[in-house]
């Protein structure tokens, strides 16, 4: 019930209504990434989340995967609500992730960003990427900035955006990789 409020409250209140409706020029919007109820939109089913609020968790929230050549480790947050109208995206497209490792992962290390958007009917369509070549993850928390060179994408009313996250490791060992989010020391978004 509290977010279907807050759903309401976004939409209907200008103070709080998301960047990505404004009129020309256009604005910079900022996609937090948090982890909340359950819910489905467009086949997606998920409790990761992306949205242009600030409503920071109690703690830090984590996700971890296991990473070895060639399984890397994926973390998807889409967008919600739907966006309620046809939208175009400008680049740069910016993503902002704190990770950290079990164990170091090497030099060979590759951190893909990936933003697709998801259709009303759940298609789901790559938009642009960008990548990290030889950035080690470490045990140590760190910031990893990567940057979606200038383009304009198009999304149509009625879709939602798929946030990728990936990083792709060497050597046949099993590392545990920690995404951190959702926390004011830990703010993982992606920026348009």
């Amino acid at each position: 019930i509290a977010l279907v409020i807050l759903v309401i409250l976004i939409v209907l209140s200008p103070n709080f209504q998301p960047n990505v409706h404004s009129l020309p020029p256009s604005q910079p919007a900022t996609f937090y990434l948090h982890r909340q109820d359950n819910k489905t939109l467009n086949t997606i089913t998920t409790d990761l989340w992306a949205n242009t609020t600030q409503l920071w968790a109690s703690s830090t929230q984590t996700e971890a995967r296991n990473a070895v050549r060639n399984t890397p480790g994926i973390w998807d947050f889409y967008t919600q609500p739907e966006l309620a109208g046809n939208t175009t995206f400008t680049g740069p497209l910016t993503f902002i992730l704190y990770l950290s490792s079990s164990a170091s992962t090497g030099t060979g290390t590759v951190i893909t960003g990936t933003v697709s958007k998801i259709t009303s009917g759940g298609t789901v369509v790559p938009l642009a990427i960008a990548s990290l070549s030889n950035t080690p993850v470490t045990t140590t928390i760190s910031v990893y900035t990567l940057t979606i060179v200038s383009n304009t994408y198009q999304i149509e009313a009625g879709a939602i955006l798929d946030f990728t996250i990936t990083v792709s490791i060497p050597g046949n060992q099993v590392r545990t990789i920690t995404l951190y989010y959702d926390a004011p020391s830990y703010q993982s978004h992606v920026s348009i």
